[in-house]
């Protein structure tokens, strides 16, 4: 008989070395998980579908993105109804989120858009975030009476509508 360890108590780490990945990562639920690049400029994570739905990173509580680029783009030629933003904080899950350090763009929405639920915070430091068709930055909170403890600390960080 074995007892599996607490998510909290079994976070995982993901080193990523440069290159541009092709990709639309979720981590959501909470789940303890860092990705971390060796280099701002050279660890890229691409999503071309230009999709609401596929943007390249959705976090939620517990998620630590460092030292990455994050880019939406449309360059797969379809111009969704609904655009992708670079990165999508927006699920269930209580805890702390921190996007550190991180060049993010978005050439169809938002570079960063943020629905803060109960219990959670999310802290986007150091960062550039780039938008040339909205501006950087789009949050809501919890939208009903009993939201309670919902925090967004922007420091150190540009925010602008163009690159």
């Amino acid at each position: 008989y074995t007892t599996a360890l607490p998510i909290s108590k079994n976070p995982v780490t993901i080193s990523v070395a440069p290159g541009t990945y092709i990709e639309s990562i979720k981590l959501c639920g909470g789940r303890y998980i860092s990705i971390i690049g060796t280099n701002k400029t050279t660890c890229i994570l691409q999503d071309n579908t230009g999709n609401y739905y596929t943007p390249p990173l959705e976090i939620a509580g517990n998620s630590s993105i460092k030292n990455m680029t994050v880019i939406a783009t449309h360059d797969d030629g379809i111009i969704c109804d609904m655009p992708s933003y670079a990165i999508h904080h927006d699920f269930a899950g209580k805890g702390n989120s921190l996007i550190s350090n991180c060049k993010l763009i978005s050439y169809q929405h938002f570079a960063v858009g943020v629905g803060l639920r109960n219990n959670q915070t999310l802290t986007i430091e150091k960062c550039e975030l780039y938008s040339t068709a909205k501006y950087g930055l789009y949050v809501h909170n919890r939208m009903k009476n009993d939201a309670e403890n919902q925090k967004l600390i922007v420091k150190d960080s540009v925010i602008k509508r163009s690159e």
